[in-house]
């Protein structure tokens, strides 16, 4: 897959050494040979800590929601269509405002 999308890995920094059948964590993405990109379990963790400061903030509504709407387009648009859009922005949207 990394040879797919053109990527390389820095020789001494990050190195992942091990089998890649189970997946792994790159960019934000869950990368695995038999499934399509998805987030990562931190790439939504930090979405999550990310909407509820600016929650907390006071922010409107409309700002909450062009925030999931550029997360959802980072996530999309970064791999050319690589990614899985399984999950709705609206899904996202309605189970952050829960």
């Amino acid at each position: 897959m990394m040879r797919q999308l053109k990527l390389t890995l820095h020789k001494e920094q990050k190195c992942f050494i091990g089998k890649t059948e189970t997946g792994f964590d790159f960019l934000g993405y869950q990368m695995n040979p038999r499934q399509r990109l998805h987030p990562s379990a931190e790439s939504i963790k930090r979405l999550t800590i990310r909407y509820r400061r600016l929650y907390e903030q006071g922010v409107n509504v409309e700002r909450l929601r062009q925030y999931v709407v550029r997360w959802c387009c980072w996530l999309w648009d970064g791999l050319q269509g690589r990614v899985s859009r399984e999950v709705g922005m609206e899904r996202y949207w309605v189970w952050l405002s829960l």
